[in-house]
């Protein structure tokens, strides 16, 4: 599990940069038979690891994201997030949690993107959703990096599973989005989320001191950086779906 994930920025136009459309997204007028996935292509976009789907969620996955979210999470002495999120009663989950989701899914272009993947176990009953994977960026075209957060629940935690689940965003990260660098960090007590980062090949990036879940006191977290090149890959191969219609809606591809 990770502390953070990308600041929220100021995404009004800025001076000197088009707006409009992405150049490589177009829809024929008139047809209300689209699929959703075809008039907004994040949600077509799917990671299929040995184990794991990894998805952006849809309105109808929410009830189970809450389910998850009200299941027990971290096991460490303290809050291993950047804000309390996981400490709220179902009710504050669901009215914060979910204005989260909706907000990130206004940032998907180049300049801020914002991926909140549903992490899916496979099970013989099916698909159970058991995490989140994040992946953000900025300036994407230019700067040719990302950055991770995470959260699994505790049950499905010490299973190699929170490894996987970062492995897949990587792989699909550097081998189909472009991205020449990522970036995690985690608070210096969180052995387990810093070992994670370290096996992929993760490197200390710098420290810097930021206030703890609840803005009481200072935490000391630790940056990681993993350029592409450096990148421990796994010994299996990621299935990714619908990646050329999301990189040309985005505008990176």
């Amino acid at each position: 599990m990770s502390t953070t994930t990308p600041d929220p920025r100021d995404r009004s136009p800025q001076p000197g940069k088009e707006q409009g459309e992405p150049a490589g997204f177009r829809l024929p007028a008139g047809d209300p038979s689209l699929p959703l996935e075809r008039v907004w292509p994040p949600f077509g976009l799917c990671l299929e690891s040995p184990r794991l789907v990894l998805r952006l969620l849809r309105d109808a996955d929410l009830p189970a994201y809450l389910a998850a979210t009200t299941e027990p999470i971290a096991h460490t002495r303290s809050n291993p997030f950047s804000s309390p999120w996981n400490e709220g009663t179902p009710e504050q989950k669901a009215h914060a949690s979910f204005a989260w989701l909706w907000e990130c899914r206004s940032r998907m272009d180049q300049a801020d993107l914002m991926l909140l993947f549903g992490v899916f176990l496979k099970t013989d009953a099916g698909e159970v959703l058991i995490g989140m994977q994040d992946v953000g960026a900025r300036d994407f075209t230019l700067l040719h990096q990302v950055s991770t957060a995470s959260w699994l629940v505790r049950a499905h935690q010490g299973r190699g599973l929170g490894r996987e689940m970062r492995e897949a965003v990587l792989l699909w990260a550097f081998d189909h989005l472009g991205a020449r660098a990522a970036s995690s960090g985690a608070y210096a007590w969180n052995d387990a989320s810093r070992a994670v980062s370290e096996k992929l090949g993760y490197r200390p990036n710098g420290t810097h001191l930021v206030p703890d879940a609840h803005g009481r006191q200072a935490e000391e977290e630790v940056r990681y950086r993993v350029a592409a090149e450096e990148f421990v890959r796994p010994s299996w191969d990621l299935r990714v779906i619908g990646h050329r219609e999301f990189a040309a809606y985005a505008g990176i591809g």
